[in-house]
């Protein structure tokens, strides 16, 4: 399969428009973990995925501390 635009005559605007939707998409995803942030935000909880290594996350907190464990 080639992706030379001269290859057939509408292959440009199929490009066009993939190019669009993956810009849409883009903006869609930044949306959503923007909202997943501040939710969590609002739930107390820390945003940011799991707690890295050394420090612990006590359940309700929103903070981080060392862990004396690891």
């Amino acid at each position: 399969m080639s992706l030379s635009t001269s290859a057939q005559p509408g292959s440009r605007i199929v490009f066009a428009i993939l190019a669009e939707r993956a810009r849409d998409e883009s903006e869609n995803l930044t949306l959503r973990v923007t909202t997943g942030k501040t939710a969590a935000r609002t739930a107390g909880r820390r945003p940011g995925g799991r707690t890295p290594y050394g420090v612990r996350s006590p359940l309700g907190s929103g903070r981080i501390e060392p862990d004396p464990a690891e």
